[in-house]
């Protein structure tokens, strides 16, 4: 499920943008039910699922004393007429949810770095390019395709000219010649 928040150093992104290469971390979401003392997570990173996630915390309720249960809670809402992801997380009353999740980010797939490599083929060669470099080259080739298409284009057209204007000469000596026999 997609969604889920990008936590970013500035100059890390810097990097991922100036040379293609770096890594930024995704975090899942969640709310606080404070009646049923739930935390409830709504939506994780794309390289993990809710399975893996239950398992991960259920393996983490013997050093995280604040959970009770972890269950997974996901179905069809009505009331959006989608299907919805859910993961339940019940914890002690006086437990702060806050607390017991920065607790489960550091050790779950909760919350995962997710490497960025923006490898592309210039030349038939592979090379990592940062966007700059990427949107340079990507707009190079596009000006050379219009170009060449351009260029096929206006030959198919001076083709067609060249035909009518020897038809326009066939028609005005043929109306020459016409004339001429009618005379």
């Amino acid at each position: 499920t997609s969604g889920c928040s990008l936590i970013y150093n500035k100059q890390e992104l810097d990097n991922i943008y100036n040379t293609g290469s770096g890594s930024v971390l995704l975090r899942s979401k969640y709310r606080y039910d404070e009646k049923n003392n739930i935390i409830e997570v709504y939506e994780i990173p794309m390289s993990t699922s809710q399975e893996k996630i239950v398992r991960e915390v259920t393996e983490k309720m013997d050093t995280i004393k604040e959970i009770l249960d972890v269950r997974i809670e996901s179905g069809f809402n009505p009331a959006t007429k989608t299907e919805e992801l859910q993961i339940g997380i019940d914890i002690k009353k006086n437990a702060n949810p806050d607390v017991v999740m920065n607790k489960l980010l550091r050790c779950t797939t909760l919350q995962t770095s997710f490497g960025v490599n923006m490898t592309v083929l210039k030349d038939y060669r592979p090379l990592q390019l940062g966007i700059k470099d990427i949107l340079s080259y990507w707009l190079s080739k596009r000006i050379e395709t219009v170009r060449k298409s351009v260029a096929k284009d206006l030959r198919e057209k001076e083709q067609k000219l060249h035909i009518l204007e020897g038809l326009e000469k066939v028609l005005l000596d043929g109306e020459d010649m016409i004339l001429s026999l009618n005379s």
